[in-house]
């Protein structure tokens, strides 16, 4: 892979992984610490949510509630430490590593975990009625351990606790330890498939891990205050002006004087009726600070595929445009969902192929435990206990999936799916830095295994599971927790930490977050009542969500041939970019950004990765490595100072009682 240079770690990135760090990174005060900092996120993300409806700290794979805190620890908790106790100084690795805990846990309480587990299965009894026929048709496949049955514990989930009363917490405790089970054994698979994928992502392919970068390299020396980059004079230019921005961004809310201006959600294409600008309908740009940053980090053919395949998606609506195809559908094998969506599912099954095929022979040499492989000792027992615990998380999941109504057969196809999902977008996201790694409602497992099967062929039982598992768990893409999972394997291959004993600790981590979201999600609804909070959590995808499997049981029972050709389509194309990248020199785009250029999600950050990439390029072509590097930090100071912007106006927010302000990310993710 081809890039811009990356600034070197001081001292780190360059050792052998397998080696302990010489600071100790994972001591007893540092997981403490990380613990605090994990439950103090809990507690946080879902007011913020939930409550104050605004923007999100948890809402991509570089959360900023987790970089906010850390940036204080580095800054000012470091720096009155130097003068009060400097024994109590936390090492550049110890402060990595309560990085690390907060980043895997950080969307536990958002939109990984706490935003549909609850409201979902409750949901499903709170909205029936006979009219739409769910007590009936719906609810029978529901098993007594996967939602509460007493109407009224229901009834005040939704509406409110009258005064007096009290939380029925019995009621909610096997539900929430059933799937608080599921999401802990899906944790164990990804983790272990990170573990697996370790070395060759980071030692073989050197991917550029642009989201790990930021906190390597805001965390300096870790001596305790302000580290080398926090002191440069560029990145303080970058942080003010993303912070300038969002406070003139945020500010009309209050100040109606102030003029409202808008760089988010610009529309390129609206109220187009007529061919081929109807394809296009809904294009538009969003220019965020912190993307343009991520953008300059990536640079190179990553940089530019990411935001050069979104323009080619768009050109081949125009070119169907023009030919008289309207995405809308005018025959099922050019309709948008079969033929875009279709594509893309192909274009993830050939990169999670890709992947499986090129890992075979280490994989191999672990089950024989051959000790010629070249591997340290750690990184073997690392690829040993990843193995058995990508065995032993997909046996449980199994297990959890056929004891809720599954077939046995399907319920492993499912959770192939949900494997192939979880590995490939950590892969975009370690490879394209791309933090909106989402796709469409549309490409979830129960439709990748619809299409082709025909719902008949899944049946009732299994098909309502997987779409519970899929609103609540795979709902939101930008949270899955696999690439959290990565590039805080990334980071701890960096400091040379330990490798298991950094695993033990995300696990310890992500358990945490669960426990404290649960009761807090709980405090939450049953004060409020979930009508009252955030309406995609309370009511959107619950109804959606059930509305939509209804309708699959109605209009698609037979398999649909047009979406596995497109399949096939996909496939080709990714195989063919491959083969193009790794055969000739001359060829300067990256299949990463085929497998993102359908995604609504990716509308989000093109943009603004363009004007980043493109500053990169500039800088190196024109300029110097040493200008480049000189200006690297101004580009970390947009990802800081707009993380700050949006911590800071929910701080103001919750202190004067507004709820729906959100300015990142802006209301077309949420």
């Amino acid at each position: 892979m081809s890039g811009p240079p990356t600034s070197r770690m001081p001292g780190r990135t360059s050792a052998p992984p397998g080696e302990r760090a010489p600071d100790r990174a994972v001591t007893l005060r540092a997981v403490l610490l990380g613990l605090g900092c994990v439950a103090f996120l809990s507690l946080v993300t879902p007011y913020c949510y939930l409550v104050l409806q605004g923007s999100e700290i948890a809402a991509n794979h570089l959360p900023a509630g987790a970089l906010v805190i850390f940036l204080l620890l580095v800054a000012v908790l470091g720096g009155g430490i130097r003068w009060l106790q400097p024994r109590l100084l936390l090492s550049r690795g110890e402060t990595l590593l309560v990085y690390v805990m907060m980043l895997v846990a950080s969307a536990v309480p958002a939109r990984a975990f706490l935003a549909y587990v609850l409201t979902v299965p409750a949901g499903g009894f709170y909205y029936a009625h006979p009219e739409n026929r769910w007590p009936e048709r719906l609810l029978p496949y529901m098993k007594p351990w996967l939602a509460p049955r007493d109407p009224e514990v229901i009834r005040t989930f939704y509406e409110g606790l009258p005064p007096g009363r009290g939380i029925p917490w019995g009621e909610w405790l096997v539900p929430m330890l059933a799937w608080g089970l599921f999401f802990l054994f899906f944790v164990l698979t990804c983790l272990s498939l990170g573990l697996l994928v370790r070395k060759r992502w980071v030692e073989e392919e050197h991917l550029a891990y642009p989201l790990a970068q930021v906190p390597l390299e805001l965390a300096g020396e870790g001596k305790g205050g302000l580290s080398g980059p926090l002191r440069s004079r560029a990145l303080h230019l970058g942080l003010l002006a993303a912070l300038g921005f969002h406070l003139l961004l945020g500010a009309h809310r209050y100040l109606p004087a102030i003029p409202a201006f808008q760089i988010t959600d610009v529309p390129l294409v609206s109220g187009a009726f007529t061919l081929p600008l109807s394809n296009l309908e809904g294009t538009g740009l969003h220019f965020y600070p912190s993307a343009i940053g991520i953008g300059f980090l990536l640079g190179g053919e990553v940089g530019l595929s990411v935001w050069l395949f979104w323009l080619l998606a768009k050109a081949q609506l125009w070119l169907l445009g023009i030919n008289g195809i309207s995405t809308a559908g005018t025959t099922e094998a050019w309709s948008m969902q079969i033929c875009q969506r279709g594509q893309q599912v192909g274009a993830f099954y050939c990169m999670a192929a890709l992947m499986a095929w090129e890992l075979r022979h280490r994989l191999l040499a672990a089950l024989r435990r051959r000790k010629d492989t070249g591997d340290t000792p750690e990184e073997q027992r690392a690829l040993r206990w990843g193995m058995r615990g990508a065995l032993a998380g997909t046996a449980l999941m199994w297990g959890w999936c056929v004891a809720a109504g599954m077939t046995p057969l399907l319920a492993l196809a499912a959770i192939g799916l949900y494997l192939v999902i979880a590995l490939v977008l950590a892969r975009l996201v370690a490879q394209a830095g791309v933090f909106f790694a989402a796709w469409s409602a549309e490409f979830v497992p129960a439709d990748m295994l619809a299409y082709p099967l025909g719902m008949n062929a899944l049946g009732k039982p299994t098909s309502f599971v997987i779409y519970l598992h899929q609103a609540i768990f795979l709902n939101d893409r930008r949270t899955l927790t696999m690439p959290f999972l990565t590039d805080a394997l990334k980071i701890g291959s960096a400091e040379r930490m330990p490798l298991l004993r950094l695993a033990a600790v995300m696990l310890l981590a992500i358990g945490t977050s669960v426990v404290v979201s649960y009761a807090v999600g709980l405090v939450l609804y049953y004060g409020h009542g979930a009508t009252n909070l955030w309406d995609m959590s309370s009511r959107h995808i619950p109804t959606w969500s059930y509305d939509r499997l209804l309708n699959r049981w109605d209009t698609q029972g037979r398999p649909n041939w047009p979406f596995v050709y497109w399949n096939g389509v996909g496939v080709a194309v990714m195989a063919l970019l491959v083969w193009l990248q790794r055969t000739f020199l001359w060829w300067r785009l990256s299949p990463v950004g085929y497998l993102m250029c359908w995604s609504p999600a990716l509308e989000q950050i093109a943009g603004s990765f363009f004007f980043g990439w493109l500053a990169s390029t500039l800088s190196l072509r024109y300029g110097s490595l040493g200008f480049y590097r000189r200006a690297r930090p101004f580009f970390l100071g947009l990802i800081v100072g707009e993380f700050l912007g949006v911590v800071l106006w929910l701080l103001v927010d919750a202190a004067a009682g507004v709820t729906g302000h959100a300015l990142f990310p802006s209301g077309g993710t949420r």
